[in-house]
């Protein structure tokens, strides 16, 4: 672990990549899933319904589905030795893919790790919705959440366009003088729609997940009328004082490695606390693929985060 002044934690994993890894960024060339996104808005067949429930996870935890403008949010609890802490679960899929089963096995194994409950919502998407349709959706069930937690056991976790939404929504609450959550965790976060980032040219070639036209394409759709520097679309364009601690995970074979590496410049120069996991050669959104050591390892670090006991 490597720490300075102003940073909690700096971590770089020293393993060396493992099998798995090298087998998923194999099957990413094969299967052409770098230009998936751009395919499926171009054809106009987006599929973004979530995911169905695992029957393991149905099995083990106790589920209750609600609504809020006709979009399900689940709550899932632990059946036995359940805590106070609550983890506002925000998914990935670039702003026009809901959960998928990569999400609800992350899920429950943070779910039997933490005991913890995790509230997960299929928040409004493109091209059906807008940046903004989602931010008066997470409006409405944050003050419900706030009803029955306290902020202060209240996480906020996002992986991709879910960590660029958590990080613009907690902006949006310290703009409003809002009960803010205790911490802020960030996995593979998308932070700026447009891709504007000239170093995004050598990032996309070390990616086999994302393209920069895709995600340009998918981002423009989301935000809608809002301006794409908007920090509602785009977070790094925001104002990062008085935010919760902050943790970002990321992989350096990740696209989005070179907004990372932006938002922790622009927090070390404005001397703001905030932690990093860096894991050389790993894809986009590691940490949530299955049966990926990696993904165990940087898993037992975001557990550490939630239970308030972070090792390295």
């Amino acid at each position: 672990m490597q720490a300075n002044s102003n940073t909690s934690i700096r971590y770089v994993h020293q393993e060396h990549e493992s099998f798995a890894s090298r087998i998923i960024t194999f099957f990413a060339r094969v299967l052409r899933f770098k230009t998936k996104i751009e395919r499926d808005i171009q054809s106009g067949k987006i599929d973004n319904k979530p995911a169905n429930l695992p029957a393991s996870l149905v099995e083990n935890a106790l589920i209750d589905i609600s609504e809020i403008d006709g979009k399900k949010i689940w709550t899932i609890k632990p059946k036995q030795d359940q805590t106070d802490k609550v983890i506002l679960f925000l998914h990935g899929g670039a702003y026009i893919y809901s959960m998928q089963d990569v999400h609800w096995q992350f899920a429950e194994e943070l779910l039997r790790k933490t005991n913890a409950t995790i509230i997960i919502p299929d928040y409004p998407l493109a091209p059906q919705a807008t940046a903004l349709d989602a931010f008066a959706f997470m409006d409405a069930l944050y003050a419900e959440i706030l009803e029955t937690t306290s902020p202060e056991q209240l996480i906020l976790m996002g992986d991709s366009a879910g960590a660029g939404l958590a990080l613009g929504f907690v902006q949006s609450l310290r703009n409003e003088n809002k009960p803010l959550p205790q911490q802020l965790i960030l996995l593979a976060p998308f932070l700026d729609v447009a891709m504007r980032n000239p170093d995004n040219v050598d990032a996309e070639k070390q990616c086999h997940i994302l393209t920069i036209k895709g995600l340009q394409l998918a981002g423009t759709a989301y935000a809608g009328t809002l301006d794409l520097k908007d920090y509602r679309v785009s977070p790094i364009y925001g104002d990062f004082s008085g935010l919760p601690k902050l943790s970002i995970f990321i992989g350096t074979s990740d696209l989005f490695i070179a907004d990372v590496r932006k938002l922790v410049s622009k927090l070390e120069n404005e001397n703001i606390a905030f932690n990093t996991f860096e894991y050389p050669k790993m894809v986009h959104d590691w940490v949530v693929l299955p049966n990926l050591p990696e993904a165990y390892h940087a898993l037992e670090q975001v557990v550490s985060l939630i239970t308030d006991n972070p090792t390295d």
